[in-house]
């Protein structure tokens, strides 16, 4: 685990509220001994299976106006759009993980943690970069991804980016994945009935995996937890933040 915290604020997850919205990240340092100490163990095969958090490519992100974040009431630092004061910079993760590969008695270092591509598609001087880094050397077969839906009214009640932010994340892994030389597959999460979700976009969601020959071995239905905005979404049928009522599934 390199950092705790996540500044997405997305509706359905809690993350943020027992963990922090504020990025927490360990060091450099810190993370390599880590490493070091676990290639160096007993039984060690050669695979750390994760190098990650909340959002694995998040680490050392946080706001850089001291300012701006005591007067922030924004729930999202992303959304709807990479807040101007969050710094976006993921050259110094990518020189993290090519410190890891080096570690002695390090064969294969994979992120098994969700990765936001949102994040590293805003990240004009490193984002393809990272991608590319990631792609090519830290999935072990298999990425998990979570575009959570494809109809925009309820990505935009989730707080999650458009579904052409994703299919554009398709296009540049299968491009990595082929530079590579490796079959390599992603494993795109969905939720179904949450909160501004209609049956219209269940069939939607059901033609967009039909079309794509997907087909889920994992279902999330949207089931409400405590101290999410999606909760507060489920139990009165209006979003607080504009006081419109939102289409909710209750059974």
């Amino acid at each position: 685990q390199i950092l705790r915290g996540c500044a997405a604020g997305c509706a359905f997850c809690c993350i943020t509220e027992h963990q922090g919205r504020d990025v927490a990240s360990r060091s450099e340092a810190s993370i390599l001994r880590e490493v070091a100490r676990l290639a160096a163990s007993d039984g060690f095969k050669g695979t750390v299976t994760d190098l990650g958090g909340a959002t694995a490519n998040m680490w050392r992100m946080g706001c850089t106006s001291a300012e701006a974040h005591a007067l922030c009431r924004r729930p999202s630092c992303v959304h709807p759009k990479v807040c101007r004061f969050f710094a976006v910079d993921h050259g110094p993760l990518v020189d993290l993980y090519e410190k890891a590969r080096k570690v002695k008695g390090v064969k294969h270092l994979f992120v098994g943690s969700g990765v936001r591509y949102d994040l590293a598609q805003a990240d004009r001087k490193n984002g393809e970069r990272y991608v590319k880094a990631l792609v090519m050397h830290h999935v072990s077969g298999q990425l998990k991804v979570a575009p959570e839906h494809v109809c925009e009214p309820v990505l935009w009640t989730m707080k999650k980016p458009g579904i052409e932010s994703f299919e554009r994340f398709r296009r540049d892994f299968a491009r990595f994945s082929r530079e590579a030389g490796k079959e390599q597959y992603l494993v795109p999460y969905f939720i179904s009935s949450h909160p501004g979700a209609t049956l219209e976009h269940a069939v939607r969601l059901m033609e967009y995996l039909v079309a794509n020959r997907w087909k889920p071995q994992q279902i999330q239905d949207f089931m409400p937890t405590p101290m999410t905005l999606a909760t507060d979404i489920y139990w009165t049928g209006l979003h607080p933040s504009t006081g419109e009522p939102v289409p909710v599934v209750r059974d």
